[in-house]
C-alpha cells in the first residue's frame, strides 16, 4: 500500500514552505500569526471594548467556562471547519467558535454556552458566515444548525 501525504504551500505572507494539508501555516509563520493575533486582540481590547456591554462580552470570552466550552466544541468537531467540510467537501482546520445566535441579543446571550448552537469555523468561513447573516440571518442560522445536525447524525471521521 502506498501512503501519500497531501501537502500545500504555507499561508504565510511570502512563505513557500510545504506543509501538511490540514495545517494552515508552517511553524515559523504560525508563531508570527499568533503574535500578530495577540497584538490585535490587545489593541482591540484597549480601543474598542469600552462600553459596559462590551466589557460583559470581553469578560465572557476570557472566562474559564467559555474556554472549556470552546475546547469541547473543538473536540466534538475534531477541529474541523464543518461548513467547509459539508458545503465544499474539503477538510479544513477551524479556528473560531461561532455562536449561531449572536450573543449581543438576549436569546443569544441565554444560549451562549449551548454547544448545539456553536459551530467551529476557519477564519475565512467565519467572515463568510457573518456576511451571509447580514443578507439572510434566518436562512443562515437554519443552514448552520442543519450542518450541526448532519455532523451529529453522520459522525464523520470516527
Amino acid at each position: 500500500m502506498i501512503d501519500i501525504a497531501l501537502n500545500k504551500v504555507c499561508g504565510g505572507t511570502s512563505c513557500n514552505a510545504r506543509i501538511p494539508y490540514a495545517d494552515r501555516y508552517c511553524n515559523k509563520c504560525k508563531q508570527s500569526v499568533e503574535v500578530n493575533r495577540s497584538d490585535n486582540n490587545r489593541y482591540y481590547d484597549k480601543t474598542i471594548r469600552q462600553s459596559d456591554d462590551d466589557i460583559k462580552y470581553y469578560n465572557f470570552y476570557h472566562s474559564k467556562v467559555w474556554r472549556q466550552t470552546a475546547d469541547e466544541v473543538k473536540r466534538i468537531y475534531k477541529t474541523v471547519d464543518i461548513y467547509e467540510y459539508f458545503v465544499n467537501g474539503v477538510i479544513c482546520v477551524g479556528y473560531v467558535c461561532h455562536h449561531i445566535e449572536p450573543i449581543k441579543i438576549k436569546a443569544g446571550w441565554e444560549h451562549r454556552l449551548d454547544i448545539d448552537k456553536i459551530i467551529y469555523l476557519s477564519d475565512d468561513n467565519h467572515k463568510l458566515v457573518h456576511s451571509m447573516m447580514e443578507r439572510d440571518s434566518e436562512g443562515t442560522k437554519k443552514l448552520l444548525l442543519s450542518l450541526i445536525k448532519r455532523w451529529e447524525n453522520e459522525r464523520p471521521m470516527g
